[in-house]
């Protein structure tokens, strides 16, 4: 009857340490917290009336909260009467490469997948470009005048070169340092 004990046992403790090891991961499980992002080319003061309209009215979603100055709104993503989801949108000044100023659009819904949120920013930037318009152009860089010739550059005479400093490294034409020649060197009568 021992011998049947010993894989009971084993069996037991195998079990208890397999659900003593995967429960912390359970409990302390991380939420998958989406957070998608684009980049809209219109500054936010434009962009903040489309982004509520789009919420409010094409989406139909309630919006809990907006703040204009600080760029959020929270709302209720709704998927039927009864399943609701807290979101927010996040409206973030940038400056793009090419000088424009535009906005950084952040949209979180902690309850769905990522292309929830990937669908809700395209349909934004589908109405902002339809409301607004095409984006502003890009600021202008002054031209440079191609008439203007340059200043020309001032020569050196060609005594310039020498050192009167014998501590000095003695500089080529190019005003490189370089090696002294033998005929540097002053000599001995």
């Amino acid at each position: 009857m021992k011998n049947f004990n010993k894989p009971l046992q084993a069996i037991v403790f195998s079990s208890f340490f397999l659900l003593a090891t995967s429960l912390p991961l359970c409990i302390f499980e991380d939420t998958a917290q989406a957070r998608s992002n684009s980049e809209s080319p219109y500054p936010v003061d434009q962009i903040w009336s489309t982004a509520v309209r789009f919420l409010r009215v094409d989406q139909r979603f309630p919006i809990l909260e907006k703040d204009r100055d600080a760029g959020y709104i929270l709302f209720d993503y709704v998927e039927e009467p009864t399943k609701v989801h807290k979101a927010s949108l996040e409206l973030v000044p940038v400056v793009q490469t090419d000088g424009r100023s535009g906005t950084k659009v952040v949209l979180t819904i902690p309850d769905k997948p990522r292309h929830v949120e990937v669908l809700l920013l395209e349909k934004l930037q589908k109405k902002a470009l339809e409301e607004l318009g095409a984006p502003p152009p890009p600021p202008t860089r002054p031209k440079r005048d191609a008439d203007k010739p340059e200043p020309p550059k001032a020569k050196k005479p060609k005594d310039a070169d020498k050192q009167e400093d014998p501590n000095q490294p003695v500089r080529g034409d190019d005003g490189l340092p370089r090696l002294p020649h033998h005929n540097d060197f002053p000599r001995g009568e």
